[in-house]
């Protein structure tokens, strides 16, 4: 009698725990912690007001949020550039300025331009200049700190517990349709398995932050020589806010997968189960290597041959970079055992 087991395939709701608690916690340790330093320098960007007789007001109150920049070229030609709008437009037009079609932007000599436009002007990027400098010495002292950073990543504000209990009840799903034991990991259990895949996430996690200081610091020295514009500099941590996005889903994932390929090893070999089938999602998003271990039997303590294998080494299903196949658990019976590692699994005749 042949015997092969279903297998439990990771879900996105059982890492979405997680990936919400990264995502929380890079923001509160990063980019939280920018956008004030820049509300408290640069001030919250204005609305304009659209009346004719508010279009002085309105430039002025354009430079100094930073929505519309004065500066003087290599030739010294004075140059308005940046967001605009008609009464901005009607503005510029009254002190004399012309528009250049080609370059999008307003063009005035600087002895043409009132004291209080330039002084406007002169107000923001000096507040753009303390911002970059506060965000410096804010993205150093992160860096000095990454390990107290990481080390605060606890279990609960991971949401560590809900993604194990999440893989354990899916585990317990699958074993109780085939009659397998099973003992529920009790409270100090659900806690200790927590706590694992806390530590593990932490390394992960270390890398990651270490490596965002050193990219959003590049960022901001960028923004400096370019001319330490507003829209530029929310641009760029706009670009590395959507790259932290990715990253904890990719993490949450990664580690959901580890965890639960573990997991199944454990559980499996305890009770005397020690070989699975590979199979995989069967779609045109399966990579080559695995492709070729589709049916074959592998063991949960050596993995499948690292030659098939994207990572370098042997594995099991979820232990490589966005692996979507599972393990089907082979039962020794009498007709499975006459195959050996690496056979491909033919099932036994109705």
């Amino acid at each position: 009698m042949s015997q092969i087991l279903p297998g439990q395939r990771l879900l996105q709701t059982d890492y979405a725990p997680v990936e919400a608690g990264l995502h929380r916690f890079i923001t509160e340790l990063l980019f939280r912690p920018l956008a004030q330093i820049w509300r408290e320098e640069v001030g919250r960007r204005l609305e304009y007001e659209n009346s004719a007789a508010s279009d002085r007001t309105s430039l002025v109150k354009a430079l100094r949020s930073g929505r519309l920049q004065y500066s003087v070229d290599a030739q010294g030609r004075g140059i308005f550039s940046g967001e605009s709008n008609a009464a901005l437009g009607r503005a510029l037009r009254a002190l004399g300025a012309t528009f250049d079609s080609r370059e999008r932007v307003y063009r005035l000599k600087p002895e043409e331009v009132p004291t209080e436009v330039l002084a406007a002007g002169a107000a923001h990027a000096s507040a753009c200049e303390r911002a970059h400098q506060r965000m410096e010495q804010f993205l150093l002292g992160v860096q000095g700190q990454v390990d107290q950073a990481v080390a605060r990543l606890n279990p609960l504000e991971l949401r560590a517990e809900q993604a194990t209990t999440r893989v354990t009840e899916g585990f317990q799903d699958v074993v109780r349709r085939v009659g397998i034991p099973f003992v529920k990991p009790d409270r100090a259990a659900r806690a200790r398995l927590s706590a694992a895949y806390t530590q593990n996430m932490q390394l992960w996690v270390k890398n990651w932050v270490a490596d965002d200081v050193v990219r959003l610091r590049r960022q901001v020295e960028a923004n400096v020589r370019s001319g330490a514009r507003a829209s530029t500099l929310a641009a760029r941590l706009s670009a590395r806010y959507e790259v932290a996005q990715s990253k904890a889903r990719f993490l949450a994932r990664q580690e959901t997968g580890l965890f639960m390929a573990q997991y199944h090893k454990e559980q499996f070999v305890s009770v005397g189960v020690p070989r699975y089938v590979w199979d995989t999602s069967k779609d045109c998003d399966v990579r080559l290597g695995h492709q070729q271990l589709q049916g074959r039997i592998f063991s949960w303590a050596e993995g499948a041959p690292a030659k098939h294998m994207s990572c370098g080494r042997n594995c099991n299903p979820h232990e490589d970079y966005n692996c979507r196949c599972v393990a089907r658990p082979l039962v020794d019976t009498a007709y499975n055992a006459k195959f050996k590692i690496g056979d491909v699994y033919v099932k036994e005749p109705s």
